[in-house]
């Protein structure tokens, strides 16, 4: 019985570590105003999450020059996204871009929501 107890104990304490380990991977947009104006204008702003490295942001856009450019300051972990062409395909892109670069969700005043509906509700 005692053996038993501290099998469970274990594998409590094991399940519990893990969950604390995996964090999510939240990156932060602009405010529903501020991305209705991008929307139109085609310049984006976002706060990477803090796991991505300067290089994992470079290596990322490096894919995608023909859709849009990023300038990215590490010490803010503020990426500026230029559209070249401001269309719903280009905005499609963004999604892989931001995907690329682990973020798992996007964050808008305060309410977190996956990738796709971020892109359902304010990139479409």
């Amino acid at each position: 019985m005692k053996k038993l107890l501290s099998l469970i104990t274990f594998f409590f304490f094991v399940s519990f570590s893990m969950t604390l380990s995996q964090t999510e991977n939240i990156t932060i947009a602009q405010s529903k105003m501020e991305l209705k104006k991008s929307k139109q204008n085609g310049i984006y702003y976002f706060t990477i999450h803090p796991k991505a490295s300067k290089e994992d942001v470079a290596k990322s856009a490096a894919y995608y020059p023909s859709y849009f450019s990023v300038d990215y300051d590490d010490a803010t972990k503020i990426a500026k996204i230029t559209m070249i062409d401001n269309n719903e395909k280009t905005r499609m892109v963004l999604l892989r871009f931001l995907s690329s670069v682990r973020s798992q969700k996007i964050q808008v005043d305060g309410t977190s929501m996956f990738v796709h509906e971020f892109y359902d509700n304010y990139l479409k």
